[in-house]
């Protein structure tokens, strides 16, 4: 790209911030001279920004030694109504090569103005400016920038993948402020590529690695509750006692080389709601769950809401659960037999025992025959529950199974028992 071209590329950018100046009632920063800067190494940079308000200034930051806030010198002053900014750097280096940006910093991020210069240090010993990071995530569809900038506009840039030259054309433009620039990435820009750097005789190389990712939606998470006195049904109700601690996990399948952020959007954390980091761990091959729980401790009534767990891919699609938790002062509990009489005749090969059963917490389930507890690993007596119904399953009964069988629910606050009178006969 040639010097003018660069020039145009950064009048954009000031242009796009015109429109913040209207609503501001100011007008844009003018910065002295011109918007593209070709210093040697070693020397130093002055530049001035002006403005009606108080300015700021961000710069080239790539842990240079030393540092570059080390080696610069602001000076502010206000002359005729006039803000005026100077910015000196000394000893420069290569690693300084960038956009240094004067901003209107009092204003909202809305109103915010902002100028432009690009700095080219030039260094015979280093032909590419500071590379970060190495690897590079790319989209599938979407503009993809490797940042391989140089130190001098008239070095020459070429890309690599492998020992086949990548040629400039629509689909790949070269800006030496900003890098190889593709238009509109494909798989076939994944993996290892080379910048390559030649003037003069000399050669640089820096290796980057495009990270691939498909433009998929990510799959739906999933929210689970870890807690002794709560249980979810199947409308996604999570019921809660009051001062009781819930864990939240949420949790979303991804495949190898997806990235995601999970989020509980609308929570605030205190030291009272607790959010972990996410946890990813590997179930199969090339297949993850990533996890992350939300836990409230001595919950209260202002808890009782609607929490969403949203997953976010790194091209920015998304999916979401939620559940509702609902937060109770006591625990209740009732049951109802459905048949509170039951005959079965003695060769049957089974015999059911059911109770209906509403709460608002999960309870703990004993059954008893004739008052003595039935083992839940009794070879006859099948035990089994859900949310809203117990079951006791008698196989190949017998006349001495006849008796009463009574249902006891426990919860925190309060306890239920329904009782069944069950009756086996001989057959005639």
């Amino acid at each position: 790209m040639t010097s003018t071209t660069t020039l145009q590329f950064l009048t954009c950018i000031c242009a796009f911030f015109t429109g913040a100046l209207i609503s501001a009632g100011l007008n844009p920063p003018v910065i002295t001279g011109p918007l593209e800067i070709q210093l040697k190494a070693g020397q130093s940079l002055n530049i001035t920004c002006t403005g009606d308000t108080n300015i700021n200034w961000t710069y080239p930051s790539y842990n240079q030694v030393p540092p570059i806030s080390s080696r610069i010198v602001k000076t502010d002053s206000v002359e005729s109504e006039k803000h005026i900014s100077r910015l000196e750097i000394s000893q420069l280096q290569y690693d300084d090569t960038g956009t240094f940006l004067c901003t209107y910093a009092d204003q909202s991020r809305n109103n915010w103005t902002s100028v432009a210069v690009y700095v080219f240090v030039q260094d015979e010993t280093h032909l590419f400016a500071a590379l970060s990071p190495p690897i590079i995530l790319v989209v599938h569809g979407d503009r993809g920038v490797i940042p391989c900038r140089v130190t001098n506009p008239q070095i020459n840039a070429t890309l690599w993948k492998g020992s086949t030259l990548l040629k400039e054309g629509n689909k790949l433009v070269y800006n030496p402020t900003v890098g190889f620039i593709i238009a509109s990435v494909t798989v076939y820009f994944a993996g290892p590529f080379t910048c390559r750097a030649s003037m003069n005789g000399r050669t640089e190389e820096k290796g980057v690695f495009l990270q691939y990712l498909e433009n998929v939606k990510p799959n739906r998470p999933t929210i689970t509750a870890n807690h002794s006195n709560s249980y979810v049904d199947e409308g996604d109700l999570i019921n809660v006692v009051l001062n009781d601690d819930l864990t939240l996990t949420c949790k979303v399948l991804i495949t190898s080389g997806q990235i995601v952020r999970l989020e509980w959007p609308g929570v605030q954390a205190s030291g009272r709601i607790v959010m972990s980091d996410a946890v990813k761990q590997r179930i199969e091959s090339n297949f993850f769950t990533v996890s992350r729980n939300l836990t409230i401790h001595k919950i209260r009534n202002s808890d009782e809401k609607v929490y969403s767990c949203v997953v976010t891919s790194m091209n920015k699609q998304n999916n979401s659960a939620e559940v509702n938790v609902a937060v109770f002062n006591h625990t209740n509990v009732s049951l109802s037999a459905q048949k509170k009489f039951v005959q079965a005749e003695v060769g049957a090969s089974r015999v059911f025992l059911s109770v209906d059963i509403t709460s608002n917490s999960r309870a703990t389930l004993t059954w008893l025959q004739n008052a003595t507890v039935i083992s839940p690993t009794h070879d006859r007596y099948k035990q089994s529950s859900r949310r809203d119904r117990a079951l006791l399953k008698i196989l190949r009964p017998v006349v001495s199974d006849t008796g009463l069988y009574t249902l006891w629910a426990t919860t925190k606050n309060m306890n239920a028992s329904e009782t069944i009178s069950l009756v086996v006969n001989v057959s005639a």
